[in-house]
C-alpha cells in the first residue's frame, strides 16, 4: 500500500518537476496574448519579451521575432510598434504588420515623418501593457 502511494505521488509529482526545469510556463501565468497571434511573455527577471503565438515549444523559448526585450509597445488594427533593447542599451523601434507579419526596422523616431500613420498609435511601457491588458 505505501509503495503504491509513492508511486502515485511521484508520478504527479514527477511532470510538474520536470516542466520546471525546463522553465516551462504550464498554465500560461507568464504569457499575455496580443493582436495578430503575438504574445508578451514576463520573465522572472521583470524583463518582456515579444513572442508570436504560433511557435514550437523549444523555438518559442529560444527566438523572438525581434531578438530583444520589449521596452515598450503599442497597437492599433493594423500594426504593432515595439521598442526593443538589442543588447546593446541601445532602444531600437520595430514595425510589425498584424496582418502579413512584416517586421520594418529598426526605425529611428524621426521616421515617424515618413509614416504618419505610426503618430496616432499610443505606446505604453511593457510593464503597463503586463498589468493593464488581458
Amino acid at each position: 500500500m505505501t509503495t503504491d502511494l509513492i508511486r502515485t505521488v511521484l508520478l504527479v509529482l514527477f511532470p510538474v518537476l520536470l516542466t520546471g526545469c525546463f522553465d516551462y510556463d504550464p498554465f500560461g501565468f507568464a504569457h499575455k496574448n496580443l493582436p495578430g497571434e503575438y504574445s508578451l511573455e514576463r520573465t522572472e527577471f521583470d524583463t518582456f519579451y515579444l513572442h508570436k503565438s504560433d511557435t514550437e515549444f523549444f523555438e518559442f523559448q529560444m527566438k523572438t521575432p525581434l531578438g530583444g526585450t520589449v521596452n515598450e509597445l503599442g497597437w492599433d488594427d493594423k500594426q504593432m510598434l515595439v521598442s526593443v533593447n538589442n543588447y546593446s542599451k541601445t532602444f531600437r523601434w520595430y514595425v510589425i504588420d498584424l496582418k502579413t507579419d512584416s517586421i520594418r526596422g529598426p526605425i529611428l523616431p524621426i521616421d515617424s515623418v515618413k509614416y504618419p500613420e505610426l503618430k496616432a498609435i499610443k505606446v505604453y511601457p511593457a510593464n503597463k501593457v503586463w498589468e493593464c491588458w488581458w
